[in-house]
């Protein structure tokens, strides 16, 4: 096995700034306005802070989560104009996020490439169905999957390309949905891109993913230990600093 992985090819990771468009950014800065007054009568535990940062994350990636307002997302516009290149170049294309909302927007908007989705509303015989098919056909380009159903154990390799609408908190739970298409078989170079709104939330989820990543997996499984306490921090300091 060390063989193997030490031959794999190699895993490009990167990010993509995108500009929100004048209508987004005031949504966004509208969310964050409300999100600073109720951060002052509130205690920043650790359960307030995470709804309230997830808050803003919704902001960024889709804001129909939060208001039945029609207020398009730039992230899902960038993500569109990406997937359109890729597969005008021949590629296939594996697109994760978080949250069911924007995988369903890219569901229409994305129909004539007649795109799978696979999030935690989809029965699993049906998922593992349209792996199969993505795996093996030439008619299904597109897998739409959120992290929490697909972001493990899946080989989605048919692609060579990943776009991530947002990131997870953690940076094992990122590389381990990364991998998905970065397999032990693999032939290709796997090139991983996630989207991140200019001057967001988004940039402070990047940083703590990629440079606190001893802070582990405090967000996810609620461990109570100094790792916990300094995320926290790390947490209550983005809300302060918005």
């Amino acid at each position: 096995m060390k063989a193997q992985l030490k031959d794999l090819p190699s895993k490009l990771v990167g990010t993509e700034l995108v500009d929100m468009s004048p209508e987004h950014m005031k949504f966004y800065e509208a969310i964050k306005e409300g999100i600073k007054e109720e951060a002052d009568k509130i205690d920043l535990k650790s359960a307030n802070l995470l709804a309230l940062t997830t808050r803003l994350r919704q902001a960024t990636v889709c804001p129909e989560l939060l208001t039945s307002q029609k207020i398009v997302s730039s992230k899902i516009e960038r993500c569109v104009e990406k997937v359109q290149t890729l597969i005008e170049s021949g590629e296939k294309v594996v697109i994760m996020s978080s949250f069911k909302e924007p995988l369903n927007q890219l569901m229409e908007l994305l129909a004539d490439y007649k795109p799978l989705l696979c999030s935690g509303d989809t029965p699993d015989d049906l998922i593992a169905k349209y792996v199969e098919q993505f795996q093996t056909d030439t008619e299904h380009k597109v897998i739409l999957c959120s992290y929490s159903k697909m972001g493990t154990g899946w080989s989605l390799n048919a692609a060579s390309y990943m776009i991530c609408l947002d990131e997870q908190w953690t940076y094992a739970q990122n590389s381990q949905a990364h991998d998905r298409i970065h397999r032990v078989n693999n032939t290709l170079p796997a090139f991983i891109t996630t989207l991140i709104c200019k001057d967001t939330i988004d940039e402070r989820v990047h940083e703590v993913s990629e440079y606190k990543k001893e802070l582990s997996d405090y967000l996810v499984d609620g461990v109570d230990n100094e790792i916990a306490k300094n995320l926290q921090s790390e947490m209550a300091r983005i809300i302060s600093e918005l």
